[in-house]
């Protein structure tokens, strides 16, 4: 699992993708506040990659 916050959540989406493709060790992904990162087909790629990825958001 990788978690982040802010920024952070930025980079735990990226880290979660090379962590995944490269050597299978990511499950879930948690972030919380993150701005988003790339673009809708990068959001299907990590849907389809880890399913259980929750972004927390506050309006």
């Amino acid at each position: 699992m990788i978690t982040g916050h802010s920024l952070g959540g930025a980079l735990a989406v990226m880290a979660a993708a090379h962590l995944h493709t490269k050597y299978s060790l990511v499950e879930m992904l948690y972030t919380m506040g993150q701005p988003r990162v790339g673009n809708d087909k990068f959001a299907q790629f990590m849907t389809s990659l880890i399913p259980d990825t929750y972004r927390v958001i506050d309006y």
